[in-house]
């Protein structure tokens, strides 16, 4: 019926929505940590690896965008981090 197949969409929002919220939580926690306590350029390469699998499994097949909006952004940090 119409009405489940509008449910299914809201619920399909929301899902959206929630993976979305998770990423964002731990891009915030990846640049904190590259930022305070990564010892090394090295450790906050491996902190990007792991982010860019969480994004890979969050938004499968979606990881060109990862690499356009949110790599450019955090390797600025590392970069400024440990002045490259």
């Amino acid at each position: 019926t119409h009405a489940l197949k509008k449910l299914r969409k809201y619920k399909e929002i929301y899902m959206e929505d929630c993976r979305i919220r998770e990423f964002q939580a731990a891009v915030d926690t990846a640049i904190f940590d590259i930022m305070i306590s990564c010892p090394s350029r090295e450790a906050a390469l491996d902190r990007i690896v792991i982010l860019q699998e969480k994004a890979a499994e969050l938004f499968p097949g979606q990881i060109e965008t990862f690499k356009i909006v949110y790599l450019p952004r955090i390797m600025r940090i590392v970069d400024t981090r440990f002045k490259k």
